[in-house]
């Protein structure tokens, strides 16, 4: 249904060695919602609000909000189980204090 991502990576080696490969200067926020058959568009929309935003995508946000100093990747996704008519999560990645080089 729905995934939120935020990646940044500070310069590194790798980046030093390969300019020809472009690096995300500034941290980057990506959100995507996915197409839904429409007979399920109004259960969707009340697990996202009843659950789904309060008890997994805002704490997601609170804790992998992009501090000055930390870079890494965190991914948060939202599925719609139609079988179960429940709304499923996961979560992963890290963003951490920026290793000095």
């Amino acid at each position: 249904m729905m995934s939120a991502r935020y990646y940044y990576k500070a310069n590194s080696v790798f980046f030093a060695r390969r300019p020809e490969i472009p690096r995300p200067s500034t941290p980057t926020w990506t959100v995507e919602v996915w197409a839904n058959y429409r007979t399920f568009k109004v259960r969707i929309r009340e697990l996202l609000v009843e659950q789904g935003l309060p008890n997994v995508i805002k704490p997601w946000l609170v804790q992998n909000h992009g501090e000055p100093g930390r870079e890494g990747e965190a991914l948060a996704r939202l599925y719609f189980d139609p079988a179960n008519d429940a709304l499923l999560s996961k979560t992963w990645g890290a963003i951490e204090p920026a290793s000095s080089r």
